[in-house]
């Protein structure tokens, strides 16, 4: 998670550079009871946010004028947290907010529903282990064709499945493995749901409007978990 102010929008997917404040009173708050709660987040003092940060905010605070506390997890290569765990580090963060000063907060998870990104090449070098990666990701260069993969019936069936507020028994049935081989690589991505799926206590989510956009490279869709 970010704590350092502000936060660095890094301009890429011809997105413009950008700062971004940050609320470090309520970082705080969030760190250190996630560590009470016996989950310890790594922190920066100097984080930089990419596309998936700044393109939700530039469409919801185009002004960039609402303090945000940036929260990454690792959705590109092994080894990942497991989509357990994913679920797991939301079902804390909501207990602390929970517990926090009144006040309203909004959580926002971003990510792809199914889609695959880069060539078969590529994507074997992501899933090597760690410890034979690094230095060599330029000998596997990221290219885009002009339309991409989508499973549109996996897209459908995870949005139904958070829309009965079940998204505790998709961690236990799904793999990282098993998703990645129906879903893409893309689609690792949805643990960022499942956090959030995990803070609201599995409240059904209602969604907004879905998409599959072939020359976007993925399912895409808006949704609201309904709270109270």
């Amino acid at each position: 998670m970010g704590w350092g102010n502000p936060a660095h929008g890094i301009g890429d997917a011809g997105l413009p550079e950008c700062e971004v404040p940050v609320h470090q009173q309520f970082a705080k708050l969030v760190l250190e009871g996630c560590i009470e709660g016996g989950m310890d987040l790594a922190y920066s003092e100097a984080v930089s946010i990419d596309h998936s940060f700044v393109t939700p905010l530039m469409l919801s605070t185009p002004d960039f004028d609402v303090p945000i506390v940036p929260i990454v997890q690792n959705t590109r290569m092994p080894p990942m947290p497991t989509l357990k765990r994913s679920y797991g580090v939301g079902e804390l963060l909501g207990q602390v907010l929970r517990q926090g000063p009144p006040g309203r907060v909004a959580l926002m998870g971003t990510g792809g529903l199914s889609h695959w990104v880069g060539s078969d090449e590529r994507r074997a070098f992501l899933r090597q282990a760690a410890g034979t990666r690094f230095g060599h990701e330029q000998e596997f260069p990221l290219v885009l064709g002009e339309r991409g993969r989508i499973n549109e019936q996996f897209d459908m069936d995870f949005l139904a499945l958070l829309g009965r507020g079940a998204a505790s028994e998709f961690i236990h049935l799904w793999s990282n493995e098993r998703l990645e081989a129906e879903a893409g690589n893309g689609a690792l991505e949805i643990r960022n749901w499942l956090t959030i799926a995990g803070a609201s206590d599995d409240a059904p989510l209602q969604v907004l409007a879905y998409a599959a956009v072939p020359e976007w490279h993925t399912g895409s869709t808006v949704g609201q978990f309904r709270v109270g």
